[in-house]
């Protein structure tokens, strides 16, 4: 997990010119335990705004709107807002905002969008987008997967060093678990780089906006998409292996030659290291597995949200 809210220095703990405007300064300062890094650069946030209308939404859902910059900005072009903010002086900032602006389209909902059923809020078609605190952002990521057939495209901020992990490809440093099902679950693409010097307080790390598009999921699909997923997350704890040492970690209690079988009848090499294998090869293998009935082994098993991808 990361943290977004990192150590500021005294120098990034002054107050920009460009949000001095928009914070009642006596009221509010950014709260660490919320992972509160505000997008300043106004250009970007054109940029971002621009980039979602041009996907022509009726019902775009912000989660983390912050200081109301895009949300405003958004609501004068789309039919509806649904805005989600943990931060009760952020909420009342943006209700000034809306007030202002005279907007009627905007719908505020105080709350953590951990605890929230996103099921009730998302409408075929809708657009998901957000400054995702960094130490959730892979926990938020995974929930819309599984609301993928109602979303039409997530846009999103996140820590560079996680979009690289969402696009990594087999044989990098970054290639996990949570490329695997993110790339099986939608088509990302890494759309913009931003340094720290873009937020306020600034953090130790720059940003990344990343557009997931579940209107393209990976073609092939699993027989077994539980097993599918165990299989990985449980191999991918064991990223330093090879592949026939870490299915001997599994847990399907099978003798090691009956495992390398398996592998080599999924036309994969044992001695190859996790990182190396492409989805279709892992789809291949776990496909193997649910073939010798393997899939009903691991209903007792627990799983592992796959946000935590070693």
């Amino acid at each position: 997990m990361y943290n977004h809210c990192c150590i500021f220095k005294l120098l990034d703990n002054k107050i920009p010119e460009i949000v001095q405007g928009s914070l009642n300064l006596s009221k509010f300062f950014p709260k660490k335990r919320y992972g509160q890094n505000f997008l300043i650069d106004k250009s970007y946030v054109d940029k971002i705004v621009q980039i979602i209308d041009n996907e022509s939404p009726r019902h775009v859902i912000e989660i983390g709107p912050g200081r109301g910059e895009i949300t405003i900005s958004l609501a004068k072009k789309v039919e509806r807002v649904t805005a989600i903010e943990i931060d009760t002086d952020l909420v009342k900032l943006i209700e000034e905002k809306i007030k202002s602006a005279d907007l009627n389209n905007i719908r505020l909902i105080r709350g953590d969008v951990l605890n929230l059923d996103l099921n009730d809020l998302i409408e075929d078609a809708t657009i998901v987008v957000g400054n995702l605190p960094y130490n959730i952002a892979t926990v938020i990521i995974s929930r819309l997967e599984m609301l993928r057939y109602k979303i039409r495209k997530a846009i999103l901020m996140v820590q560079k060093e996680v979009a690289e992990r969402l696009v990594a490809v087999p044989g990098s440093k970054a290639y996990g678990s949570l490329s695997i099902f993110t790339q099986y679950n939608c088509r990302p693409k890494m759309l913009l780089l931003l340094k720290g010097t873009c937020f306020w307080p600034r953090p130790e790390v720059d940003s990344a906006l990343v557009e997931l598009d579940y209107l393209f999921p990976y073609t092939r699909r699993a027989l077994d998409e539980k097993l599918f997923r165990y299989i990985t997350m449980e191999i991918f704890k064991h990223r330093r292996k090879t592949i026939l040492n870490c299915l001997s970690h599994v847990g399907f209690h099978m003798p090691r030659h009956m495992l390398e079988e398996i592998i080599l009848r999924s036309g994969i090499d044992p001695h190859l290291r996790p990182e190396r294998l492409s989805i279709d090869q892992f789809l291949e293998l776990s496909d193997q597995m649910y073939l010798l009935g393997l899939g009903g082994s691991i209903s007792s098993q627990p799983q592992q949200d796959e946000a935590q991808d070693p």
